[in-house]
């Protein structure tokens, strides 16, 4: 007989593991974070790791010390891993952001391999989707207007709601700005998920799971990362929020520093 599971799984679809960061702190302000009153069933807490190039949050999981009580255990053929602490375990998936030819970034979740940098958006996209990886394209700040917001637009029409999902994420700010290219994915019915999108900067590791989104249904045996990954996936639903996008003076203060460090390092 198949075992079946009612689940509320609770995931921040968009976070960066940088060595600046001080893991223990991560994984305890995720699992703080990522909550939400009167969950349904059993709880499961995710963040979907995109490494940058250059970047390897599995042998960064592996080789950096997490303290005494807490243990990374790895499953899935390393497509995921599972952190147990004692205030609770943090399943991780991982993936990757790629910068195309255009200069637009493209995530691919729960992806073991990554397709090359600077090659076109679309076919980063194919590379990601012929991986068995779920492709999104996040919004960020510039990047989603003029010569680029066009890409964008092409994309999504060339896959439609089926090929490809939309991300927002906190830094752009509750009040705005708008993006009208965000606003015609869902009303055309793109699956629009959300995440934190720390930023390489001190402190950043306690926003991650401060906005991210929830997923309630049954799971029966089979694959739990399989069917969380299906599900991001499915067209003409948006999954309900959870936490909230920056109040507008923190995300410029974000926005201004990551510049700031951006130029320092040229």
């Amino acid at each position: 007989m198949i075992e079946c599971t009612i689940r509320t799984v609770l995931i921040d679809a968009h976070v960066h593991l940088y060595s600046s960061y001080s893991l223990a702190t991560l994984v305890c302000s995720a699992l703080g974070n990522l909550t939400v009153p009167s969950p349904v069933g059993e709880v499961t807490k995710i963040l979907m790791l995109v490494d940058r190039a250059g970047q390897n949050s599995r042998e960064l999981l592996l080789n950096t010390s997490l303290g005494a009580e807490m243990s990374v255990q790895y499953h899935d053929g390393a497509l995921s891993a599972e952190i147990l602490t004692p205030q609770g375990t943090l399943l991780v998936v991982f993936g990757c952001q790629c910068v195309s030819r255009e200069k637009v970034e493209v995530l691919g979740l729960g992806l073991l391999s990554r397709p090359p940098e600077g090659i076109s958006a679309e076919d980063q996209v194919r590379f990601i989707q012929d991986h068995g990886g779920v492709p999104s394209l996040p919004w960020s700040p510039g990047k989603w207007i003029g010569k680029r917001g066009k890409v964008v637009h092409a994309i999504l029409d060339t896959f439609g709601p089926t090929g490809v999902t939309v991300s927002d994420i906190a830094l752009r700010s509750r009040w705005g700005p708008p993006s009208f290219l965000l606003i015609y994915a869902k009303s055309s019915g793109f699956p629009v998920l959300f995440g934190s999108d720390p930023l390489p900067l001190p402190a950043e590791e306690q926003l991650v799971g401060r906005f991210g989104m929830k997923l309630q249904g049954e799971t029966c045996g089979g694959n739990l990362v399989a069917w969380i990954l299906a599900e991001l996936k499915v067209p003409a639903r948006q999954l309900p929020e959870i936490g909230t996008r920056n109040p507008p003076g923190m995300a410029l203060r974000r926005f201004l520093a990551s510049n700031g460090q951006r130029r320092s390092a040229l």
